[in-house]
């Protein structure tokens, strides 16, 4: 195999793999989600021990106000690198057809 050809496959391997850790790491903000809830929940249910208050309420809905920002960063930015790489691909592709159009033309014009 070609040495070009070796390395566009391992780098098409690799944007999968960045995919798979963009993936993973787009799910911490359910962390923040989860701790707001509790927040909320246990403002609203709980009962506080003796010389201890409560969470406020407030809290909870910042923690999930932050989650939905940042569930909404990895959406924008996901979506502008997916079609980013859909034009980068587009590109490689209409510049690999037109590097073989003219070594085509090239040969036609050594045999004729």
């Amino acid at each position: 195999m070609n040495q070009d050809a070796e390395h566009l496959r391992l780098l098409s391997i690799f944007h999968y793999v960045v995919a798979g850790l963009a993936a993973l790491f787009s799910l911490f903000p359910l962390l923040y989600t989860t701790i707001g809830a509790i927040f909320i929940f246990a403002a609203r249910h709980g009962t506080p021990k003796p010389g201890e208050e409560l969470p406020p309420e407030f809290l909870g809905c910042l923690y999930d106000y932050c989650a939905v920002a940042r569930v909404s960063e990895s959406v924008v930015c996901g979506s502008a690198n997916v079609r980013l790489k859909i034009d980068a691909l587009r590109t490689a592709h209409a510049t690999a057809l037109s590097a073989q159009h003219q070594r085509h033309c090239a040969n036609l014009a050594v045999t004729q």
